[in-house]
């Protein structure tokens, strides 16, 4: 998608050469629900857990 960072792709890089790593995203969490917040949480944390 134009304009979005491929983030498997970060992770899996990241994993190649260190796998205890913490990232901090910055988001606008005020122009969304905190439905999708909390839905947005639980995949990055999935992607983490995956790569």
């Amino acid at each position: 998608m134009n304009g979005w960072a491929d983030v498997r792709k970060y992770f899996r890089l990241i994993n190649e050469y260190n796998k205890d790593y913490k990232i901090l995203f910055e988001h606008r969490s005020d122009k969304i629900s905190y439905e999708q917040l909390e839905s947005c949480y639980r995949w990055v944390e999935q992607l983490t857990n995956q790569y």
